[in-house]
């Protein structure tokens, strides 16, 4: 009978760790969406002819906290050997930390590679370093040098209720995603340059 009592505990244990499990990864965590591309529009505030900036959104019902944010771009480079390997370089973000985020929010972000120090790197093409020093560099220009490159986002953050903490990776942004215009009002879509009075550089 003990056995009996042993074991009806033990699958009750079982039983409700699972619904623990299932509720806290499908219901107490953070839910966040990520833009399906970045946008891309022309600036005259700074050195660099036009920023790019991705978007992401609480889709929860509930705040999220602690955000932080890590964007990388990743290239194909060949080594002294000859051998094509990926290598990823950190970007700099207009801001790496929030403090809250709360439901339905949207945020936009730029990728200011113009920053990123990683990217004075030896096995870089020599024109992207010279504009890095500069101040010049942006997205369309490693593209332009590296075509089959792509800039991807990480982002960490914690339900304020649960605490459940969950990391969020963004579709991984080549140059076919990449949109001339603005994110607008507190969606992921992005409207053409004309509807904001921008024209096309």
């Amino acid at each position: 009978m003990n056995m009996l009592y042993t074991l009806i505990g033990l699958l009750g244990g079982l039983c409700l760790s699972f619904v623990f499990w299932w509720l806290l990864n499908h219901h107490l965590v953070p839910k966040l969406k990520f833009s399906e591309e970045l946008s891309r529009r022309p600036i005259s505030y700074d050195k660099q002819a036009v920023c790019h900036q991705f978007a992401f959104k609480n889709i929860g019902k509930r705040s999220i906290i602690n955000i932080r944010l890590k964007a990388r771009v990743r290239i194909k480079l060949t080594n002294k050997k000859g051998a094509k390997i990926l290598n990823y370089f950190d970007v700099s973000l207009t801001n790496n930390e929030i403090f809250e985020m709360k439901p339905g929010v949207m945020l936009r972000m730029s990728l200011d590679v113009h920053n990123s120090s990683t990217l004075d790197a030896p096995l870089l093409n020599k024109s992207i370093v010279e504009k890095l020093h500069k101040k010049t560099l942006t997205v369309d220009d490693i593209f332009d040098f590296y075509p089959d490159g792509d800039f991807f986002v990480q982002i960490i953050g914690t339900d304020i209720y649960s605490n459940a903490t969950k990391v969020f990776e963004s579709t991984h942004y080549r140059k076919a995603d990449v949109r001339s215009g603005v994110f607008t009002g507190q969606t992921l879509d992005i409207a053409p340059l004309e509807s904001w009075g921008i024209t096309h550089t």
